[in-house]
């Protein structure tokens, strides 16, 4: 059996000296200690610390957490944490990926909005929280909503490295009962035109019918032509609408 640390090095190196390898060491022709010397350079470079300053930054910000992702490939970050929950909630951060291959900035999140942080499948895991209106009868509760995965990427031919993003939608938004639809109608209803929408669960309730019915999408899709739109009710109703559509598109963009 192939030790844990000499199967990961043989899925980093590209596809021709690994395919050679494992000929060779079936054949009992070479040790895989010999065959580590010729694995890509990328391998060999020294390991970066784990810091959230720039290379060369006359002073050093140490990281407030690092997370080890998979050997060489760890993310450190500087900013909030609120251990006193579980999962832990990270906000206004800065996350820079290092290790051996790179030490660069992976994400900045704003205060706006919080998150929950793990380590899963040899990938860092990103959920921002979003509030939705999600809880009992509808009311605004503090959910998981996008989720992003990075994940360190090596060609296979070249040895070059990268880390990819990869965007989800995970939120869990179920669709309104007609009574619920009805109640929806008759707040709006009761919305004179014209003036500052400042009813933040309204226009997540909206959103939900909008979410299940094309002429309410059609509706919500319009609603600033008759309404007016400020500070973070105006940021609600961007992500809502980029949620919206991207799930009408199959996928989160």
């Amino acid at each position: 059996m192939i030790a844990p640390e000499t199967h990961y090095l043989f899925t980093m190196m590209p596809r021709n000296f690994r395919n050679s390898a494992v000929a060779l060491l079936q054949s009992g022709l070479i040790a895989v200690a010999s065959f580590i010397g010729t694995a890509p350079r990328a391998m060999a470079q020294a390991v970066r610390a784990c810091v959230c300053s720039d290379l060369g930054a006359e002073v050093v910000q140490e990281p407030d957490t690092v997370f080890h992702i998979v050997p060489r490939f760890d993310a450190a970050l500087c900013g909030k944490i609120d251990r006193s929950v579980t999962p832990f909630v990270y906000g206004e951060f800065t996350i820079r990926s290092c290790g051996t291959f790179t030490l660069r900035p992976l994400r900045t999140q704003s205060a706006l909005h919080d998150c929950h942080i793990t380590v899963s499948g040899g990938m860092l895991v990103v959920d921002e929280l979003r509030s939705l209106p999600t809880g009992p009868d509808m009311h605004l509760a503090t959910r998981p909503c996008w989720r992003t995965y990075y994940v360190l990427r090596v060609h296979e031919d070249t040895a070059q490295y990268a880390i990819n993003a990869m965007k989800d939608l995970i939120a869990d938004l179920p669709k309104p009962t007609p009574d619920q639809v009805a109640r929806i109608q008759a707040r709006w209803d009761a919305l004179p035109p014209s003036i500052y929408w400042m009813d933040r669960e309204l226009l997540g309730q909206v959103f939900l019918c909008a979410l299940h019915d094309a002429e309410w999408f059609r509706r919500f899709s319009e609603v600033r032509e008759t309404y007016r739109f400020g500070g973070a009710v105006a940021v609600d109703y961007d992500e809502l609408l980029a949620i919206l559509h991207a799930k009408r598109a199959g996928h989160a963009e």
